[in-house]
């Protein structure tokens, strides 16, 4: 993959978990909600990473994880977590600085005798207008105040945007405006930057709280609709974590709306929907920053004031001669900014010299360049293809044959991704590389699906599950719907103090009395009107008669399945590399059977 790069900053991102989802428009809410486990799951991870700079590092650093650091020689180090024991419940994301902070211009090619030619080039942007040139700007800031969102991201929203709207230009004008459920717009169209108006921000931002659906796109429709000032670019700022289900009809619906504004996205949290917040930006023809909720939001703020104080090229354009080019990535170039350098990507059918005509605006003035390339006959870089194919299923599969027009075929994008990543062995949304184990399980003639539980992010706060730091709500009448109320089922909300000690005292004895196990399923009635009823799934009754149920453990262990059998539980199947186990039993000891702290969902199979 190319890894981003700002100021001679390279980072690298490894994403480790699956956040929730809200599901109000999701298309196919059942593939892409994984259960989350109200304990832990048990899963560990280890990463190590092979760094060759190219040039003398000066510094590496892991964002959200303790690592061990190996420095090679100048140019070459490893980078290896420091605990064999990772929870894997938030994103890798290492950041490594060079000496030298000039980006050449670089142009690779490879010829394949089969495939024929893929290049990729980079280029350094032109030097930065004037400060006379720098035109005023019309600045939307939307913050996403879902359910998603309680807790430390809100605050870290709210720090971000806060500092964002104080280093307005005077000549910039604003509205702030917030979603979930609903849109809240501070004002009815964008008000100039003064110290009054300031102020008002700040009590809208400051006074916002985190609750109900994260409806992504009415957020969208809202920051594009009405400019007010035609001669003025509108900018959008856009703070979320992305955890919806209807990506690809957001990003048409800032395809077909964005007109010339540009969007500029801020992915907040420890491990968010990068694909909806890169593909956020770069349909809205802006950049993508993420703040962490371990990192202060001033070097995201910094970065970004930098940018828009002083855009270096925009309306770009790129026009090769002398060659039959095909295939050219990004169909659309951003904006540039910084010295983040123009990376396009393409294919050629003949090898040969040809030129590349870049057109664009600079500081509001026309603006070319033209460079003499030369497309090679050789196998020098056999990783152009994987970078090209990658940039073309990721194109595909966010913006592709509805969005532009450029790429329109008889054949529609899941069958181009399909293709294009079994060819060019890649991973995607179609494809991935499978372990295979050789034995079938069936029940009664019919194959069992598990749903295997993911990690809770770190720093997110998670309806129906117990967290130390907020209260506990307990979700009785059906699945909990992340990001928003369950209509029609009462809750249960108990102190988190009161809870989790005595879950520490379930968990004690066990320890105390490994070998008699006396905190038996059986034992544990005193403690059913603590037990977290979003252990339950919805769709399984605890009324007085037998029924088929998955129960999902942090660990499988023998005790576990006797204590079962003497409750009366029928074992159909159980696999303790999947901590799972299958089998009958009667709905009215469900309750029992969930208070057992290692058991983390129970659920009605899936076939």
């Amino acid at each position: 993959q190319l890894l981003k790069y700002d100021g001679g900053e390279f980072e690298f991102s490894f994403p480790m978990v699956v956040g929730p989802r809200f599901l109000g428009n999701a298309p196919d809410p059942g593939k892409i909600a994984p259960p989350v486990s109200s304990t832990r799951t048990g899963n560990t991870v280890d990463l190590q990473l092979s760094i060759d700079a190219g040039a003398r590092i000066q510094s590496a650093n892991s964002v959200l994880h303790e690592v061990k650091k190996n420095l090679l020689n100048q140019s070459q180090m490893t980078v290896q977590l420091a605990k064999k024991n990772t929870i894997p419940n938030k994103d890798f994301i290492l950041r490594y600085r060079v000496a030298t902070e000039d980006v050449q211009h670089s142009f690779l090619t490879h010829f394949d005798p089969i495939k024929g030619g893929f290049y990729s080039l980079a280029l350094i942007p032109p030097q930065r207008p004037t400060e006379a040139q720098i035109s005023p700007k019309e600045i939307i800031f939307v913050m996403d105040q879902s359910g998603s969102q309680s807790g430390f991201p809100i605050e870290k929203s709210k720090e971000l945007t806060l500092k964002l709207v104080s280093k307005l230009r005077p000549s910039d004008t604003f509205n702030v405006m917030g979603f979930n459920t609903v849109v809240k717009m501070l004002w009815d169209k964008p008000r100039p930057n003064n110290e009054t108006n300031q102020r008002v921000a700040r009590e809208f931002i400051s006074g916002m709280s985190a609750n109900g659906g994260t409806y992504v796109r009415e957020g969208v429709i809202a920051a594009l609709q009405g400019q007010a000032d035609p001669h003025r670019l509108r900018i959008v700022l856009f703070n979320t974590d992305g955890y919806v289900g209807d990506e690809a009809l957001i990003l048409k619906t800032l395809h077909d709306r964005r007109g010339s504004a540009r969007m500029y996205t801020f992915g907040i949290g420890n491990s968010v929907n990068r694909y909806l917040i890169d593909g956020m930006s770069q349909v809205g023809r802006g950049a993508a920053e993420y703040v962490t909720l371990a990192e202060s939001a001033d070097r995201a703020v910094d970065k970004f004031i930098k940018r828009l104080e002083k855009p270096v090229l925009t309306d770009i354009t790129a026009k090769f001669d002398g060659r039959d080019i095909t295939d050219q990535l990004p169909v659309s170039i951003p904006d540039v900014f910084d010295e983040t350098p123009i990376v396009i990507s393409g294919r050629y059918r003949n090898p040969g010299p040809g030129k590349l005509t870049l057109s664009g605006k600079l500081g509001g003035k026309a603006w070319t360049q033209t460079l003499d390339l030369r497309f090679g006959s050789e196998q020098l870089n056999p990783a152009i293809l994987s970078l090209w194919a990658r940039r073309k299923v990721d194109h595909l599969g966010s913006s592709a044959e509805e969005f532009d027009s450029e790429v329109k075929s008889s054949v529609n994008p899941a069958e181009q991704i399909k293709r294009l990543a079994l060819e060019f062995g890649i991973m995607s949304e179609f494809t991935s590389f499978v372990a295979v184990e050789e034995r079938v399980i069936n029940l009664n003639g019919k194959p069992q699906t598990v749903r295997v539980p993911v990690e809770q992010v770190e720093g997110l706060n998670y309806p129906g599950l117990g967290r130390e730091e907020s209260r506990m709500s307990f979700d009785r009448g059906r699945a909990n719907s992340f990001g928003g109320a369950s209509a029609g089922s009462p809750l249960l909300s108990l102190s988190s103090k009161s809870s989790s000690v005595r879950l520490e005292g379930l968990a004690r004895q066990g320890r105390a009395t490994a070998g008699k196990r006396k905190e038996s399923l059986a034992d544990v009635d005193s403690f059913e009107k603590f037990v977290p009823m979003s252990k339950i799934s919805g769709k399984l009754s605890q009324a007085d008669k037998v029924q088929t149920v998955q129960i999902l453990v942090s660990k499988l262990e023998p005790a576990f399945l006797e204590e079962l059998k003497k409750l009366g539980f029928v074992v159909d199947f159980s696999d303790a590399s999947l901590k799972v186990v299958v089998g009958r039993v009667n709905g009215k000891l469900l309750a029992k059977i969930a208070a057992n702290p290692i058991v983390t969902k129970i659920t009605a199979p899936t076939q």
